[in-house]
């Protein structure tokens, strides 16, 4: 029986970006999981998921479903949501908190659930918010161009999730000259 632990991301560059921390760090297998359809895709979709990952053959075997959310601009709200689409999924355990481990009280052929919020527990922002500081190291030169086009386009009112977005994309964008329209999960 497969033991593997599953990973299910809120989107297509979480899944690219742990499938590649995974391998480049070295790190025991995980079956790592994005949204199959713009139907589950997003911060929204979990609660479905978790509804069909309920059909797989063998599911009991597995040691855990880690299921990865960004926190955004309110964290203890984007937990609050996640919670909530666990329990509308029914008969999962529910963490209380972020990283906790919590197997069901009703089902045995059900995997314990635990929680990853990005970029950490109760930290504002998303995956681009853990990514763009090491993008920024390893190009200062592009990244000291980037913080000043931030000031240049007046962005004071915009969101920190924004900001990292935008910081992320444009450091992708000065470092992929042959494609400048470089996404996260392509870089």
């Amino acid at each position: 029986m497969e033991t593997t632990p599953i990973i299910l991301c809120e989107g297509e560059d979480d899944e690219v970006f742990f499938r590649k921390l995974i391998t480049t760090r070295d790190l025991p297998a995980f079956d790592v999981r994005g949204p199959r359809s713009e139907d589950v895709s997003g911060a929204s979709g979990f609660a479905s998921r978790l509804v069909a990952l309920k059909a797989e053959t063998g599911l009991e075997s597995r040691r855990v479903v880690m299921l990865v959310r960004d926190n955004d601009t309110d964290p203890n709200g984007a937990f609050r949501d996640l919670i909530q689409q666990i329990r509308e999924a029914g008969g999962y355990g529910v963490p209380d908190a972020p990283r906790r481990l919590v197997a069901s009280q009703t089902s045995s052929r059900l995997p314990p659930i635990c929680v990853l919020m990005l970029p950490w527990d109760t930290e504002v922002g998303a995956l681009e918010t853990l990514c763009y500081p090491a993008a920024a190291q390893r190009r200062p030169l592009i990244a000291k161009c980037v913080e000043d086009y931030v000031k240049c386009v007046y962005s004071t009112e915009w969101t920190e999730v924004k900001l990292a977005k935008l910081r992320m994309r444009c450091l992708l964008s000065g470092a992929c000259p042959t494609e400048p329209n470089t996404s996260l999960k392509y870089a």
